[in-house]
């Protein structure tokens, strides 16, 4: 059975401007079909969570426990899996842009605990996810939305771009039935 491993990013949006011009800080959105993708997903396996110290542009809690209660308790999903992890938000060697992604000495560790006998499986970011940094987990990469403009996007592909949740869970779900011999 592969494992499904969604960034948190890819799940939510910042809730957006109010009425008065403030940004309203502490909410996020899912983000439109989460429910659906998640659901059609746990026919496949029991997805497990990513979850930064960012997340739609919004800054999450330090403490590991209070992040996963955040993310369990916006997902309305008490039981689901979230393994926290510390972002770089820029890749030294790179261009000098923001990216999301694990820093340079996560990947062994999350390689570790998210495929401890090495399974296959599937892996869903976010549009500006830095794709390069999330390839040493050895994950099928789903990235969301169009590709960025950037150079980091054309150098770097995802294995699939989806256009949003549903597209990504029904290209997962394709791959595993045909056993990753179908190119959408």
């Amino acid at each position: 059975m592969p494992h499904v491993i969604i960034e948190l990013g890819a799940l939510v949006e910042p809730r957006g401007q109010e009425a008065d011009g403030e940004a309203e800080r502490d909410a996020l959105l899912l983000r439109p079909a989460a429910d659906e993708a998640l659901e059609r997903l746990e026919i496949l396996t029991r997805p497990v969570v990513l979850a930064g110290t960012v997340a739609g542009a919004h800054v999450l809690p330090g403490d590991d426990d209070e992040r996963a209660r955040l993310v369990r308790r916006l997902l309305g999903r008490p039981d689901i899996r979230v393994v926290c992890w510390e972002m770089a938000s820029e890749r030294p060697d790179g261009p000098h842009e923001t990216v999301w992604g694990p820093r340079p000495e996560d990947p062994a560790r999350l390689t570790a605990e998210l495929r401890p006998h090495g399974e296959p499986g599937f892996l869903i970011v976010e549009g500006d996810a830095d794709i390069l940094g999330w390839r040493p987990i050895g994950l099928q990469i789903v990235r969301l939305g169009p590709p960025p403009n950037s150079p980091l996007a054309t150098l770097h592909r995802p294995d699939h771009d989806a256009r949003d949740l549903r597209d990504a869970a029904n290209w997962i779900l394709l791959q595993d039935t045909f056993e990753g011999r179908v190119a959408l």
